[in-house]
Formats: C-alpha cells, structure tokens, sequence
C-alpha cells in the first residue's frame, strides 16, 4: 500500500526531458517518429517514467497501417539517486558503529541496510528496458495461445524508450 506513492499522483515528465530521452536514445525528437504525440499529456506518469500513447506506421501482411501505440519513456537518472541514497544510509550506519559500537541496534541498522540495497536492486532491474523488454516478449509468445491474456507486442527498445502495441481497454496487473 505505502509503496503505491511510486505509481500514482507522480507528475509528469517535462517536455524538455522527454525530448532530451528521444535524442539520447534515438537521435530524433518524438514528432519525428510518430503522428499524434504529446509531450504534454501522458496516459500514465509514474516514479520511473511517462507512458504516452502515439501513432506509427507498421507494416503488416505487406501493408502499411498507422497503429496507435504506447511509448513508455524512462526519467533520467534515477539510478544515480537511488545508489546516491543507498549510500547515504550505508554512510549513516557506518557512523552509529562510531558513536555506538556496541549498540544492540546494529543488527537493526544492518537490515535497513539490507532493505535499502534490496530496492535499489529491484529499481535498477525495472529501469532496465531492453532486461524489461525480453521478459515481456516472452510473455507475449506465451499469451498468443491463450484465450484470456493478450500482452502488447514490443516494436522496438533502448535503454530509455519501449515501444508497444497499444491495447484499448487493457488492465495493467503489475
């Protein structure tokens, strides 16, 4: 519940960082990419990064269609503030040994730490598209036997920006 705050009421990324994100990933801005994308209105924004839907001229069967897509884009260094505040906690339990070495709170600071590290681990792995992007494309080839899942297709990766196939009326289960 408390972990929530990550997902929602987050606000959105600036236009000039999710421009920044297009040129450090592609080397294009988004209008240059895709028909119909806002910079301004996201579908979802979130502590890793803005969900945006666009369109994108697919080929399909030999034919060209304009398809709506969703273009999930990553906010820029996170992982530099999560390593920054795992070691701010490391660097404070490192000093309770100074001030108190023989603390009986050290096996307590010592799983805060423990903690710490853990999600900084977890937020690295998400932060990772393309680790994101296979796992999801194997999921995809899994659901297309399956009457009840239908998980989008993933065009196209790099470590900042996932393109996929938009869904209408998708539910997220994550």
């Amino acid at each position: 519940k408390e972990l929530k705050v990550f997902q929602e009421d987050v606000p959105p990324m600036a236009p000039e960082e999710v421009y920044a994100a297009f040129e450090e990933s592609l080397g294009k801005k988004p209008y240059e990419c895709y028909f119909d994308f806002d910079v301004e209105k996201p579908l979802k924004s979130g502590s890793i990064g803005s969900v945006y839907l666009a369109k994108k001229p697919i080929i399909r069967n030999g034919r060209e269609e304009l398809k709506p897509i969703i273009v999930k884009i990553a906010r820029n260094g996170l992982d530099r503030e999560f390593l920054l505040g795992s070691t701010v906690i490391g660097v404070a339990i490192i000093s309770s040994h100074y001030w108190a070495p023989h603390s009986k709170l050290a096996p307590f600071l010592e799983a805060i730490q423990q903690q710490s590290d853990e999600f900084v681990t977890g937020f690295q792995r998400e932060l990772n598209f393309e680790q994101e992007a296979q796992s999801q494309k194997r999921f995809e080839a899994r659901s297309k036997d399956s009457l009840v899942w239908n998980v989008p297709e993933v065009f196209s990766v790099s470590n900042r920006i996932i393109e996929m196939e938009y869904i209408e009326d998708a539910t997220n289960i994550a």
